[in-house]
Parts: structure tokens; C-alpha cells; sequence
């Protein structure tokens, strides 16, 4: 019962219509993006950029006064983001142990050669 009160709301305010509407037209070209970036580079990418996104959210969020900074969420996100980039191989963990990367046969490396003879 409550998606027809759902409805009514959304019908009978103005606001919360527009919302319901600019939503879907950012998560419509959200999903067009993810789409385009996937066809022409990879799911990688994809991945990386797509995490970029929750920052561009607190930074609106937070310049706009709609919430306080706390502390614990940017150290989780960026735990988060350092994970994704380990298992992407986009940095590696030979850069935090100090020796160099030799390894040309990782993900990374082999997704940069196929896109550059693209």
C-alpha cells in the first residue's frame, strides 16, 4: 500500500516531483556514462572513475552546508578507494614496499597495451 501513497505524495508536491525527475535524468545519464566508458576504455575504468563519484558528492554536499565534515566516513572511503586501485592494480604493492614495478604482464600494464594499439 505504500507505493500508491508514494505516488499521491509525489503527485501532490511540486518538489518532490522535480526531484523524483532530476534523479532519474542524473541516474539515467549516470548509467549512459558507465555504458560509454566501458565500450570504449574498460570495466576498470569504469570502476575507478565510478568511486570518484561519492567525493564529488561530500564536496557539494559539504560546500552547500547540507552536512558536516566527520572524519571516520573520508578515512573509510579512502580505505575503499586504496582497495580499489590494489585489486585494479592501478598502483601496486610494490609501491608501498619500495621496489619497482617490472611485472608487464598485469592487468594494468596489459589493458594500457591494448588500448594504446586500439
Amino acid at each position: 500500500m505504500n507505493k500508491y501513497r508514494a505516488i499521491k505524495d509525489i503527485s501532490n508536491n511540486a518538489i518532490l516531483l522535480l526531484a523524483v525527475v532530476l534523479t532519474t535524468i542524473v541516474l539515467s545519464f549516470t548509467n549512459f556514462s558507465g555504458i560509454s566508458i566501458t565500450k570504449y576504455a574498460s570495466s576498470m575504468h569504469r570502476v575507478v572513475i565510478t568511486a570518484g563519484r561519492p567525493l564529488c558528492i561530500w564536496i557539494v554536499a559539504y560546500c552547500l552546508s547540507w552536512e558536516g565534515f566527520i572524519w571516520l566516513q573520508f578515512v573509510g572511503y579512502f580505505i575503499i578507494v586504496i582497495g580499489i586501485l590494489l585489486y585494479y592494480e592501478v598502483i601496486t604493492k610494490s609501491l608501498f614496499q619500495g621496489k619497482d614495478q617490472t611485472d608487464d604482464d598485469s592487468p594494468a600494464i596489459l589493458a594500457e597495451k591494448y588500448l594504446s594499439e586500439r
